[in-house]
């Protein structure tokens, strides 16, 4: 019961100043009441009302307004928080503390919600007198008339700042969180307790190509690779039911575009309260980069780095396979042919070798066109190249690819505006079981895969020293005697050149056909071997080419030939100086201080530069470099002779003729030999001669054996002749006294 209803009920005197608000408690008086029992319930209210009022002012912040929003109460909290005085907000509009924080819409919704009488809630950002900002949380209560209209808002207030500001960090670190979680490298994704994804994060989206909703429950599963997808998931949900987290799992996605991605993938699990698994937090991280790098690493580590074929390692992996499949299957044969590029040397030395690298790469592709799909060739290393034929039923099987690969590559390569014509050295193998190696003595039966390499090598080299036609050979066990000798006279060669004492040289006389007197000697190496007996140079020269050992028994030649003609211009001076034609091999010649030991020798000895000829063939000018150009015009420039040696017999080219300085042509025997007996070869001999003449050299011809051949030379107007028929190679004594007597040619004394 309010006041006024104690005095409407009392008929007490109109008390002053009432208003119906709760604006002031005061006392009132009942006057001709004499119930004490009314006074005590009327004191009772009273004090329940200022206890209210006193406990909504120590906790709240109070504001009553008129049915216009004008404030006409405010409590002191109010004034507190909003930093105004109560004179200063009363009779003012809340639109005073307006922070402009609310939309228009905020307030028209408000104000809608009081008006129809009804109670509003909600969360005020107001702005105190200072410009500072607060939150209240905020109950607004109409008080309504008889007609259900509103007499007055009462405003109850609490101020909820501090709140809104840790709602608003939180949020901000939600957010943040949130925003590193996208922005990370790795993909991010929750899952439940079952394993069922709950949450990815965008990252997890861009490598699986995917939306979020596609991902959820067990949709990512459709991302992961078919060929991995057994094993990822019997990895993830055995983790999944032993409550455990998912160690370190490396698969593959597919995504919808078709592009394969690596990634790596780990989840943790996470425990409630009770301790039992909630779900998992787990992370997947491209590793697509690294996976090409280990299959780069992998690929490296099986196959050659220049020419991209499998190498020595790979290849005996499949050659140890290969022994495996014949053991198992007596019937299946296989073939591995051993290939060795020849003149690479010469290519890297004259033109480089990036342009022996092309070569190479080029070798490669033409082998590879001559072999099936399932054939393996490799490269074992330098200009070695290794072939398995597997499935092979009979010899004529692998000599046809040994033909085919022969024929592919005698057609010429260009490298770097060159015409380079190359050829290889084959060596086969058949191996099969050890029954069929006793039908047939080509096939042999191994253990090892080294030992068919070592076989096919011998092979190889067999090649190499018959100089074969065919350019191959299949290897049978004879051949092992011939390698073991051919091993032995390494190193009996090796000794030899290192003492010195069992080289001799031997000078075959060159006769001019104007003078017919001895112009000059041609230096003739011969191996006197304790066992062997005298070797003449095609016994061993191509052995110390490939030993490298030419160079230092090149050098030792030049300086006998040198030393020993000076002793014969000493002894026998004569009008027109002797001369000593000594024979340079490509590996001497290329050799880069050749001039220079050239010009030691000539100055220890003595011996003009225009006395030494040096003798190359035109295999040995394949290289058109300045450097070769510079190197034969320094020698022109000491007034050395210059000669090309079996002329017609090489790779002949007109422009190695007419671009070099050279001197002297010297015809092949083998063109003098056929003289008398074909016509054409007459034909062939007058062109020789009479293209030296024009480009201003002079022409020897070798290897005369016959009166008529030295006859036609001599109408053909060759300058000198040299051959047994007038005089073969005699030692320097012999040579000597053949000077002393002062001989003319041999046909003079025969007539």
């Amino acid at each position: 019961m309010n006041a006024r209803e104690v005095q409407e009920e009392y008929g007490t005197e109109r008390i002053e100043n009432y208003e119906p608000c709760v604006i002031e408690l005061k006392s009132y008086s009942c006057k001709g009441i004499k119930c004490s029992k009314v006074e005590n319930r009327l004191q009772t209210t009273l004090k329940e009302l200022s206890d209210i009022k006193y406990a909504l002012d120590q906790a709240a912040i109070i504001a009553i307004s008129d049915p216009h929003g004008i404030i006409n109460y405010v409590n002191d909290k109010f004034c507190v928080i909003s930093g105004y005085s109560r004179e200063e907000l009363l009779g003012q509009s809340f639109t005073l503390l307006n922070s402009g924080y609310h939309s228009r819409e905020f307030f028209q919704h408000l104000w809608l919600t009081i008006s129809q009488g009804q109670v509003w809630q909600g969360e005020i950002k107001d702005r105190a007198k200072d410009g500072r900002d607060y939150w209240v949380s905020s109950t607004v209560v109409p008080f309504l008339n008889e007609q259900g209209r509103p007499l007055q808002y009462l405003t109850i207030q609490f101020e909820i700042t501090e709140r809104k500001l840790a709602e608003a960090a939180l949020r901000e670190s939600k957010n943040q969180y949130q925003t590193l979680v996208n922005l990370s490298p790795v993909g991010i994704f929750c899952t439940d307790a079952l394993g069922q994804y709950i949450q990815v994060n965008d990252r997890w989206c861009q490598l699986n190509g995917v939306e979020v909703r596609e991902a959820m429950g067990e949709g990512w599963v459709r991302t992961i690779h078919p060929e991995d997808r057994v094993r990822v998931l019997t990895e993830w949900y055995q983790a999944v039911a032993k409550n455990l987290s998912f160690q370190s799992c490396e698969y593959r996605i597919l995504r919808p575009d078709g592009t394969v991605v690596w990634v790596i993938a780990q989840a943790t699990a996470e425990t409630g309260r009770s301790g039992s698994t909630i779900g998992y937090v787990g992370a997947i991280a491209d590793i697509t980069e690294r996976k090409q790098v280990e299959e780069q690493l992998r690929h490296y580590a099986w196959h050659d780095a220049l020419t991209g074929l499998p190498n020595r390692a790979l290849f005996l992996r499949r050659l140890e396979a290969a022994i495996a499949s014949v053991k198992q299957y007596p019937r299946r044969l296989f073939a591995v042919l051993f290939l060795d590029l020849d003149r690479l040397k010469l290519i890297n030395d004259s033109m480089g070798h990036l342009a022996g690298d092309r070569l190479l790469v080029a070798f490669a592709e033409r082998l590879t066109s001559c072999l099936r799909p399932s054939d393996t060739v490799a490269r074992l290393g330098g200009d070695e190249f290794t072939i398995l034929l597997e499935n092979i039923s009979e010899v004529r099987d692998v000599t046809f690819v040994a033909e085919r690969i022969v024929k592919a590559i005698a057609h010429p390569f260009y490298i770097e505006g060159h015409e380079i014509f190359a050829s290889a050295s084959i060596g086969i193998v058949l191996s099969g079981s050890p029954r069929a190696s006793v039908t047939n003595n080509l096939i042999a039966a191994h253990d090892e895969p080294t030992h068919v390499l070592r076989d096919a090598d011998t092979a190889m080299y067999c090649v190499k020293q018959q100089r074969t036609l065919t350019g191959y050979a299949v290897f049978n066990p004879k051949m092992y005697d011939r390698a073991l000798e051919s091993l032995q006279l390494e190193n009996d060669l090796r000794k030899a050149v290192e003492n010195r004492r069992e080289f001799t040289l031997q000078y075959q006389p060159i006769f001019s056909l104007v003078t017919g007197r001895i112009s000059g000697f041609e230096a003739l190496l011969r191996w006197q071997h304790p066992q062997r007996g005298q070797l003449l140079p095609g016994e061993f020269i191509p052995l110390a080419e490939d030993t490298g050992l030419i160079v230092p028994l090149g050098r030792w030649v030049l300086a006998q030939a040198a030393l020993q003609m000076r002793i014969w211009q000493l002894a026998f001076p004569t009008a027109q100086p002797l001369i000593v034609s000594v024979n340079l091999s490509p590996k001497q010649f290329l050799h880069p201080g050749l001039v220079q030991q050239i010009d030691k020798i000539i100055w220890e000895t003595g011996l003009n530069g225009n006395c030494l000829k040096l003798e190359i063939t035109e295999s040995t000018l394949i290289d058109d470099s300045e450097e070769t150009a510079l190197m034969l015009q320094q020698l022109r420039q000491r007034q050395i002779g210059l000669c090309i040696d079996d002329f017609g017999t090489g790779y002949s080219s007109l422009s190695h003729l007419t671009r070099f300085p050279l001197n002297t042509l010297k015809i092949d025997r083998s063109f003098v030999s056929q003289i008398g007996k074909q016509s054409h070869n007459a034909a062939i001999l007058w062109t020789i001669v009479n293209l030296a003449h024009n480009l201003g050299m002079d022409v020897i011809a070798e290897g005369v054996e016959t009166a008529l051949q030295l006859e036609q030379l001599k109408k053909l107007k060759c300058e000198q002749v040299q051959g047994n028929y007038l005089s073969p190679p005699v030692d320097a004594n012999a040579a000597g006294l053949l000077l002393a007597a002062g001989r003319k040619q041999r046909m003079e004394y025969q007539d």
